[in-house]
Order: C-alpha cells, then structure tokens, then sequence
C-alpha cells in the first residue's frame, strides 16, 4: 500500500510509552490503515496542545506525517473519551485487556474493513 507524505485517520489509543524527556511513542489502532505506532512530541510539557487526548481508550481523530522509522502525529481531536468506561474499574480492566490483545496480535499497516 502506497502511504501519501501525510494522511488523517480515526483511531483507538490503544497504548503510550515516553520517549526522552517530553515526548511519548503512541500505538493507536485504525481499521484503514491497521496498527500504526507513532511520535508525539512535546506532549509530556504542560500545556502540549494534546492535553489529554492521546490517553489509553480514546477515540481520536489524527492527522500524521510519515517518518523514517516512526511517524508523526501533527493535530490530534478526541471524538469520545469514555468517561463512563473509565470509570467502572471493571470496565476499564477489560478494555486494556483488549487493547492489549490488540497490541499483541494486531499487524502494522494491515488494514481491518470488518
């Protein structure tokens, strides 16, 4: 599959880690594009023109540029939160659970259209 220079998608924050002092590495999962893993710069800073979207089981829309190894996220909008998932601790186990298993057995850039 051929990828343009930038792209916008929807997607499901499955995880994050940090990467140096102020930035994290975001695995998100799209049904277009499949699992991607990208950079967000800066977002560890207070008042990172993130905030709080890229957390763990949002729904984001996201715009991202191709990068040599990892790509970048430009501008990112929450589309629903869960605020109610998050609050059931239950709830919450079993979607980190399927964000996992997603993580785990999801495959890079293989779209899902089901």
């Amino acid at each position: 599959m051929t990828r343009s220079r930038t792209y916008q998608t929807t997607a499901a924050v499955l995880r994050y880690r940090p990467i140096g002092e102020a930035d994290r590495i975001i695995t998100l999962y799209t049904s277009t594009f499949g699992r991607v893993t990208a950079v967000a710069k800066g977002l560890r800073r207070p008042g990172s023109r993130f905030g709080g979207t890229l957390e763990p089981l949002n729904l984001v829309h996201i715009s991202l540029s191709r990068g040599r190894s990892l790509d970048n996220v430009n501008e990112c909008v929450a589309i629903n939160s869960f605020v109610d998932l998050k609050s059931d601790l239950v709830r919450i186990a079993q979607g980190i659970y399927l964000a996992e298993l997603i993580d785990t057995f999801g495959d890079d850039w293989a779209p899902n259209h089901r």
